[in-house]
């Protein structure tokens, strides 16, 4: 009888280099900075001579390069949504598994800079709502015999370390890129043979990979695309960037091949907050 809710697997280096399970806390700054470099601060920056990649557009940061992406170290704070979705159906001759999940995550994320202005991290814990529904059979001659549901729909649980519902998007004002993470759960029913139970769940996190940040105009960062959904086994040696996982993935995985969990559609954006005198 399955019993877990957390997340067992890890990020490789230069994403958000945590393991994200229930009892892990907010990381301050996600990304590893040089301290000889401290120099490059915002302040030896002149925003006056604006990059050009030739053609009348602007460039992208590169290393070395750190003021072309220093403003994303002013905003004070960053207005945050994220939307998921999932559905897969597993049907062989051994079990007839289905699993649908979709959730939206809002915050306001404090932002925060590393000491020496090369690194910077938003996050706050993530208000919206979330719905789960999936249910595992064993496939018998005379049917499928329900051997556990989970289902629920409603509020997201807040933050409360060391488990809750969250939102963040680390910065690396060094190579100016960003990546972003999420992590949606609610109060759900889980039931089988022995009865029913009310408890918290992981209903599905996420982790967008590196992307780079734009160089000059409009801050607001977007994003969306189908995500590769991942077992709870799956190796953090062999993790990609971007991907999915919810909290049945692990109850498929023996009856899948790596790979047939599927996509899940996810979208997210943030807009940031400037200081009073910059805006």
């Amino acid at each position: 009888m399955l019993r877990r809710t957390k997340l067992g697997i890890g990020l490789a280096l230069f994403t958000l280099l945590l393991v994200y399970a229930p009892s892990q806390a907010l990381p301050a700054t996600a990304v590893e900075v040089d301290p000889e470099r401290s120099s490059l601060v915002v302040d030896d920056c002149d925003r006056e001579a604006e990059p050009s990649d030739g053609a009348g557009g602007a460039t992208l940061g590169t290393l070395g390069d750190p003021c072309v992406c220093d403003i994303y170290a002013l905003p004070v704070a960053w207005e945050g949504f994220a939307t998921f979705s999932y559905e897969i159906v597993v049907d062989n001759q051994t079990v007839l598994n289905t699993e649908r999940i979709s959730g939206s995550l809002n915050a306001t994320l404090v932002h925060e800079v590393g000491e020496y202005a090369l690194a910077a991290t938003a996050w706050a814990s993530a208000s919206g709502s979330a719905s789960i529904d999936v249910h595992y059979s064993f496939k018998t001659g005379q049917g499928p015999i329900l051997r556990e549901s989970i289902v629920g729909s409603r509020h997201l649980n807040p933050y409360t370390p060391p488990t809750g519902s969250r939102l963040f998007v680390n910065f690396d004002l060094v190579d100016c890129r960003y990546n972003v993470y999420g992590r949606a759960e609610i109060t759900a029913t889980r039931i089988d043979s022995l009865g029913s139970v009310s408890e918290d769940v992981m209903v599905a996190a996420f982790s967008a990979s590196w992307m780079p940040l734009p160089s000059w105009g409009d801050l607001t960062l977007r994003g969306s695309g189908q995500y590769p959904v991942l077992s709870d086994f799956y190796s953090a040696a062999s993790l990609p960037e971007t991907w999915l996982v919810s909290l049945g993935t692990d109850v498929h995985a023996p009856w899948v091949r790596p790979g047939e969990l599927g996509t899940a559609t996810v979208s997210w954006g943030f807009t940031p907050i400037m200081p009073a005198e910059d805006r």
